[in-house]
């Protein structure tokens, strides 16, 4: 079980929350979401100003999948913009799950401004584009500080969200922007993922993360990729799934069990 470390200077800011709790191995950990989770997938993107894009039938059934797994009901395509994400995201106590099956456009030249997620348009995104850039700035916090605040979950269930470009701190792109909004874990891809296999791995991946483990949620996810390569052994389908972010300390509010 592995996941992959946004910086060094992120692991040293959660190892302060280590320093104060008492960790022990039998200790496992689960996933409890709070209210006001997000589910959304297939966004209804203008499609006359992204001719290239097409739409994403098992991304809707993915989400539905979810939804039934997690009991949190699904934001309609229609509803999810640039703007309610940015809001959401901004919000001092906004959600802590955000799971977004769509489109998704990695730059390795310009990764902040050309990386971006493909949305239901709106007044200040007629093109539904929503860009890293606008997502790291969503709190409006120094990007250098890494807050661990907001203990979100970002599922980016779309093409290209764990490439960008490569810096001296890490990947730059859409992943990290997220990281920089509060998210302390984000599940992304490195290359464009088949819409029919992410519908059946991705909640395969729900269902392990309700489950309890002591190298949470790196062990759920590990778990997850054997079930779904007993079914489909395709690297294709599957390897294009990784887990940024640092396992969490046992004292964390709603998460421990005993």
């Amino acid at each position: 079980s592995y996941s992959v470390l946004p910086s060094f200077r992120r692991l040293y800011a959660v190892a302060e929350n280590y320093n104060e709790a008492q960790y022990h191995t039998g200790d496992t950990v689960r996933w409890q979401p709070k209210p006001g989770a997000v589910i959304s997938g297939n966004p209804a993107f203008p499609a006359k100003l992204n001719t290239s894009f097409y739409p994403l039938p098992g991304a809707a059934h993915e989400v539905a999948t979810i939804s039934a797994l997690t009991g949190i009901d699904t934001l309609p395509g229609e509803q999810l913009t640039p703007t309610l994400l940015l809001r959401l995201l901004g919000a001092e106590y906004g959600p802590d799950f955000y799971y977004l099956a769509c489109h998704g456009v990695s730059h390795p030249r310009y990764p902040i401004d050309s990386s971006f997620l493909l949305l239901a348009a709106d007044a200040q995104h007629p093109n539904g584009r929503l860009s890293a850039r606008e997502i790291q700035a969503a709190r409006g916090i120094d990007p250098e500080v890494y807050n661990t605040d907001r203990d979100a979950w970002v599922f980016l269930s779309a093409c290209e969200t764990g490439l960008g470009q490569m810096q001296d701190a890490g990947i730059t792109g859409l992943a990290r922007a997220f990281v920089l909004a509060g998210a302390r874990n984000v599940w992304m891809s490195l290359w464009p993922v088949d819409d029919r296999a992410a519908a059946v791995f991705m909640p395969i991946v729900m269902e392990e993360l309700q489950k309890p483990a002591q190298f949470f949620p790196a062990e759920n996810f590990r778990r997850a990729v054997e079930r779904f390569r007993a079914i489909d052994p395709n690297p294709a389908h599957w390897a294009a799934f990784s887990l940024m972010g640092v396992p969490y300390p046992v004292h964390v509010n709603g998460k421990l069990i005993r």
